[in-house]
């Protein structure tokens, strides 16, 4: 469901923003709905798990493999 709201922006920032919207062939509320999902999704992990969003893919190994030599890092998997 989506809910109209008011706010204040910086007038270069939403001029930037409109820019992108056109360049991009969105709607405004569209580019912010993003911008804003992908700060909130960036604040919302823990270290370890910005790492592994980061690194997703890049390790063609086993997951037992992976497990085994993340173990071995003290404190790594503590926050997992």
């Amino acid at each position: 469901m989506k809910v109209k709201i008011g706010t204040v922006l910086d007038s270069e920032l939403l001029r930037r923003t409109r820019l992108a919207a056109t360049r991009e062939g969105k709607r405004l509320s569209r580019v912010i709905e993003e911008a804003l999902s992908e700060h909130l999704d960036r604040k919302d992990l823990t270290p370890a798990a910005h790492v592994a969003k980061r690194t997703y893919g890049c390790i063609r190994l086993p997951a037992a493999v992976v497990h085994r030599v993340l173990r071995k890092e003290p404190g790594l998997l503590d926050e997992i």
